[in-house]
């Protein structure tokens, strides 16, 4: 059955000559997919009307190739033959909690709260067209999920405000090519309402710059693929669950602006932002190294300013310790409280999220991390198992 058609998009072809290709969501009881059209197949795609069941043969399976997907796409080409089919397909919508989803699993429905709703954009398509789209970071218990929402469903996301509860029907999971964050986004059969009655706990809304702000790292916000270090690149973005087996004693830092967290510049004794000129009152941010082992691999990682405050546990004036100058006066209280870290995390199994580098200096990859959670390995292998004795 014919889900969606999405917006036919161009592109320039090796010799130079303009060409066009469209995808169409379909779904059948079992799940749904992509069918791409390009080339002579794009009257296909014309004649095709959403809400319609067709017969598809002869389709060549590929894998796609954006950003960490790992979905598989079906694409047209000469020998594919489509007609239009008499059965009648009641297509199965999941029913998940935001930490299950994944991007296989579409068309999915869940429940949770509005965390932040971005500003409405106004977007114009390679074709000309003209549309617009609005972004929302939802969150349940388990986690929260960024959503785009496109054209006439954007109005009824100006009805909500930050910490409504939220029913959404009926969405797609792909993961952004940019973030290598799993999102989510509506289609014309796509239902966004706000149920009378929520289980979902209540949370703190977070300001949009916050929720939706981009780094050289990750996106805020969303599930992200789970990587095995035995098998890295560069520039991939996941979560890995490792045990920390090591922490450098040598700690790092630079001093920042306490609102940006950006680098400040020394001039005449006195720290200006380079942002905004400005002349804060400057704090270090830690620049710390450990090395984790997931099982298939070792791994350094690099976490920077917060986060290494919250990973470690250690208090504003331990911060302020550590930050000190590392001469012999300083390096035995330096000694202390790494003497503490270690018999916190030492040992212990993490799921750090973060994107991976390559160091030039060392010539070897690298984690920064973002953040690290601790992990109750019992409760993970259960989950585990329970997902092979529950496939089919």
């Amino acid at each position: 059955k014919v889900q969606e058609k999405l917006p036919p998009r161009a592109f320039q072809k090796k010799d130079g000559t303009e060409g066009w290709i469209a995808r169409v969501r379909v779904a059948d009881e079992s799940g749904s997919g992509f069918v791409v059209f390009w080339g002579d197949r794009m009257n296909d795609y014309n004649d095709l009307v959403a809400g319609e069941v067709y017969q598809f043969d002869v389709l060549a399976v590929k894998k796609n190739t954006f950003g960490n997907s790992t979905r598989i796409e079906f694409h047209a080409n000469k020998d594919t033959s489509i007609s239009k089919s008499g059965k009648k397909i009641e297509i199965k919508v999941q029913k998940l909690k935001i930490g299950e989803i994944t991007e296989t699993q579409s068309p999915i429905s869940f429940e949770g709260r509005i965390k932040a709703i971005d500003e409405e954009r106004q977007i114009t398509l390679k074709d000309g067209t003209q549309t617009k789209n609005i972004k929302i970071l939802i969150a349940d218990e388990t986690g929260d999920i960024v959503m785009i929402i496109w054209r006439e469903a954007v109005e009824e996301v100006k009805k909500f405000k930050a910490g409504d509860p939220v029913k959404v029907e009926n969405v797609t999971a792909v993961m952004n090519k940019f973030s290598s964050a799993l999102e989510v986004r509506t289609a014309k059969d796509t239902r966004i309402s706000k149920p009378a009655k929520s289980t979902v706990p209540a949370i703190e809304p977070v300001a949009p710059e916050k929720a939706f702000q981009r780094s050289s790292r990750l996106m805020v916000a969303g599930p992200l693929q789970r990587l095995s270090l035995d098998h890295v690149e560069n520039n991939m973005a996941g979560e890995v669950i490792a045990q920390v087996i090591s922490v450098s004693r040598y700690i790092n830092n630079y001093m920042a602006c306490p609102k940006c967290k950006k680098k400040v510049v020394l001039q005449d004794g006195v720290y200006t932002c380079v942002n905004d000129g400005k002349q804060p009152k400057a704090s270090p941010r830690l620049i710390a190294k450990f090395t984790v082992d997931d099982g298939t691999g070792k791994i350094n990682v690099s976490m920077i300013g917060d986060s290494v405050v919250k990973f470690f546990g250690i208090t504003e004036q331990e911060k302020m310790k550590l930050a000190e100058k590392d001469d012999e006066g300083h390096r035995a209280e330096k000694d202390a409280i790494l003497a503490r870290v270690n018999d916190k995390i030492l040992l212990k199994h993490f799921l750090f999220r973060g994107k991976v580098k390559l160091n030039e200096y060392q010539n070897e990859y690298e984690i920064v991390a973002d953040s690290a959670a601790e992990v109750d390995l019992n409760k993970e292998t259960a989950m585990i198992i329970h997902g092979i004795e529950s496939s089919p």
